[in-house]
């Protein structure tokens, strides 16, 4: 007797557990995605605003990461002298830009950093085409164009912007070098 109480008892608790299943598959459909929001307007705009989103917060970080300049850790033993860059360093500070023929961010980092050297006699802008000097862009981790490392006099980078930088930032990094 004991027994077909027990088997009863298991019976009814399956009968409960496949009627619970038929009602939760009943209510999965495949034309509702997400069962919870069974509003349309929900299950239309929910994924649009989603990648809005993403897409603008992808957006702030790429605009406020362009031109802003980076200090470095200086790698021991990397120097850059006037043998690799062609030219000799400025007495204070180099700045060395690396850009690309069709680059129209480069020509104004270059029209810039030309301007802001006319009045600094111990500071000196070094323009180096990235596509004619690979190597050299390879071994720097040259990423993208324009890009312009700030070289301190014994030619070690200590800063680094990608995009074109501000005026007040290529001072402020400037200054810093003394």
């Amino acid at each position: 007797m004991l027994q077909v109480a027990s088997l009863c008892k298991c019976v009814a608790t399956t009968r409960v557990q496949a009627e619970l299943l038929r009602l939760l598959l009943a209510n999965l459909s495949v034309a509702t995605p997400w069962p919870l929001c069974e509003n349309t307007l929900v299950n239309s705009y929910l994924p649009l605003v989603i990648v809005l989103a993403l897409a603008s917060a992808y957006g702030i970080w790429w605009k406020r990461s362009r031109g802003a300049i980076r200090s470095n850790k200086a790698i021991p033993g990397h120097r850059l002298t006037e043998a690799v860059l062609g030219e000799p360093l400025g007495s204070r500070a180099t700045m060395v830009q690396f850009s690309s023929a069709f680059c129209a961010p480069c020509r104004a980092t270059h029209s810039l950093l030309s301007q802001m050297v006319i009045p600094m006699n111990d500071v000196k802008h070094i323009h180096i085409d990235a596509e004619s000097h690979l190597e050299l862009v390879r071994e720097l981790d040259i990423r993208s164009t324009p890009t312009t490392l700030f070289i301190n006099k014994d030619g070690i980078e200590v800063g680094r912007a990608a995009g074109t930088p501000k005026r007040e930032q290529v001072l402020a990094a400037l200054d810093a070098i003394r």
